[in-house]
């Protein structure tokens, strides 16, 4: 993985209204993307047309994104491209945290107040006070609110852990480690001054390696892991690293 990623995601998540721009940091960790020139360039051909739409309200930018094919329902497999935001542009399909990701960013270009709200299971976006549910481009009626925990504004860095987990458990579903790994060395890098979040990645970075049969980095992991976390995790984590140590003579380096 790119050194650079990681450089401009922990630049993204320091800025209070970073969320798009770690959209674009994810979309080129799908696709290799070495620059961001032809995204960036793709973004704004597909936001330009809101200068002259003059939209004043949630329900207005909402229709905005009807007339351009969102909001229709599908139903397939979600793969990477559901959250690759220029993939999503194209196909009209997308995860609700990517399509939250632009309408937050047309709501702002558009002059409205908008902000992301990580809740579980379903991330929904509120615009000029109206929470709305990205997938169905609806406005959530009090009745619906209910079920809503928190309506409290995602942080960048909430963004960014949750698009990369997304991505992350894809990868772990079809056994793809090494490039798991990747995703998990970009999380890392959002780790400092987490030890909970630390520790977590470390274990799973332990896991990662030990599929891969890299015995000698996966204790190291486990043991990093053991050192920061506490309670059951860190007892897991020393007896995953205790029980591959006999391995490390007969590893398999990739």
């Amino acid at each position: 993985m790119s050194n650079s990623l990681s450089v401009e995601l922990s630049r993204a998540v320091t800025d209070p209204e970073g969320e798009f721009d770690v959209a674009l940091v994810v979309s080129r960790v799908i696709t290799g993307a070495e620059s961001g020139d032809k995204l960036d360039e793709a973004m704004e051909r597909f936001f330009a047309p809101l200068g002259e739409a003059g939209i004043l309200s949630a329900g207005a930018l909402l229709d905005w994104f009807r007339g351009q094919g969102f909001g229709a329902s599908r139903d397939g497999v979600v793969d990477e491209s559901h959250s690759d935001v220029s993939a999503v542009i194209e196909s009209k399909e997308g995860i609700p945290i990517s399509m939250a990701m632009l309408l937050l960013e047309a709501a702002r270009r558009s002059g409205l107040d908008a902000f992301g709200i990580n809740f579980p299971g379903h991330f929904l976006v509120s615009i000029a006070g109206e929470t709305i549910d990205p997938l169905g481009l609806n406005v959530l009626k009090t009745k619906d609110l209910e079920q809503v925990h928190t309506t409290d504004p995602a942080k960048p860095k909430d963004v960014a852990l949750r698009m990369l987990n997304n991505l992350k458990a894809l990868r772990f579903n079809a056994r793809m480690w090494v490039e798991a790994l990747d995703i998990v060395d970009l999380q890392m890098a959002l780790s400092e001054g987490e030890p909970e979040l630390e520790s977590a990645l470390c274990y799973e970075r332990g896991e990662l390696w030990r599929n891969v049969g890299a015995f000698a980095a996966a204790v190291e992991s486990f043991r990093r892991c053991a050192e920061i976390a506490s309670g059951e995790l860190a007892n897991k984590a020393m007896q995953a690293a205790e029980s591959l140590d006999k391995y490390q003579s007969d590893e398999i380096f990739h």
